[in-house]
């Protein structure tokens, strides 16, 4: 038996309650969720008489994080980016929404069905709390997703319709591009990581027999946060100058003790369509500045910032009408 011969489905759910009957999209999975929900128990010790006096119960089923990963695509993107941030418009552009979506539901709910070779699963109205896209030197890129989850179902035949993985789209380093005050860098590797933190909401529900095991939902814990992190030698840069002008730019002013603000764009361009990600009030930081005799290359990020103004927004290719 081997793990390739499960599969992954997602689709967005209105509300928590509402189950689509079949995936949207079916993941390029590189690594499974954990298939086992995990159990709150606790033991009782109490006086028996005898030395055989312990007692285990379960209290409920724990609400955590899992995680899975899978090939960055043009079709497959735009939904996980949707749950977390909000819905494209017309033109593509994906505004992150400034409040929830609803209530305990910090972001869209998705429905996440997993056919796993040891344990079918099903993830019902799980928030994706977290993306993070990968991208190696001279590799495809990579997603890796952080379901936010409370119920985990077991999932009976029989199975709905998985839609076609997509051979076509897949986003690559050669894909990949990075601007800052529209000016061309090229790094070496790199990661997109969008992030929003997440609190599960708990609450006694004793008579509802086919609630009680779970939390009552997710609520928000801190603001969207949004950044690109790159590895940028000489060469990618340009020339020394350039490299050391933008260590310099990542030095806060000693007087002021503030970063100076910069638009910082990077994506992903595939022929005619593309996927964009602009931080608008970006703060460059040097977090790895290379102390060895080699060859240097320098660690970076830029993060966006700002009161009251998304960290990030995002164009998406728009579906063919």
């Amino acid at each position: 038996m081997q793990g390739n011969t499960g599969k992954i489905g997602l689709a967005l759910m209105n509300d928590t309650t509402t189950l689509p009957a079949a995936p949207a999209i079916t993941l390029r999975a590189k690594q499974y969720a954990d298939p086992m929900p995990q159990y709150t128990e606790t033991e009782e010790d109490v006086a028996t008489g005898t030395r055989f006096g312990r007692q285990k119960f379960i209290q409920g089923v724990q609400a955590g994080n899992k995680t899975i990963v899978a090939a960055a695509t043009l079709r497959d993107l735009p939904l996980l980016l949707q749950a977390l941030l909000g819905a494209p418009d017309g033109t593509g552009l994906i505004t992150p929404r400034p409040t929830d979506y609803g209530a305990l539901m910090p972001g869209q709910p998705v429905a996440v069905w997993q056919a796993h070779p040891l344990m079918d699963s099903l993830f019902p109205a799980a928030q994706i709390g977290g993306l993070t896209i990968n991208i190696p030197n001279r590799n495809n890129a990579e997603v890796s997703v952080t379901l936010n989850t409370a119920r985990v179902n077991e999932l009976t035949p029989p199975l709905p319709a998985f839609p076609p993985l997509v051979s076509t789209g897949v986003m690559q380093m050669l894909h990949w591009y990075l601007k800052i005050d529209d000016v061309v860098y090229k790094p070496e590797s790199g990661s997109i990581v969008i992030e929003q933190g997440m609190e599960a909401e708990d609450g006694a529900q004793g008579l509802d027999d086919a609630g009680k095991m779970y939390v009552l939902g997710w609520s928000a814990n801190g603001p969207l946060t949004a950044r690109v992190e790159f590895q940028l030698s000489e060469a990618g840069a340009g020339s020394a100058a350039a490299l050391r002008a933008l260590l310099a730019a990542a030095r806060p002013n000693a007087a002021t003790g503030e970063r100076v603000q910069k638009e910082v764009e990077t994506g992903f361009k595939i022929g005619d369509k593309d996927v964009k990600f602009t931080f608008p009030t970006a703060q460059l930081i040097a977090n790895n500045i290379p102390n060895g005799l080699g060859r240097l290359v320098v660690g970076m990020q830029a993060e966006g910032v700002g009161l009251g103004v998304p960290p990030v927004l995002v164009n998406v290719p728009v579906p063919a009408a």
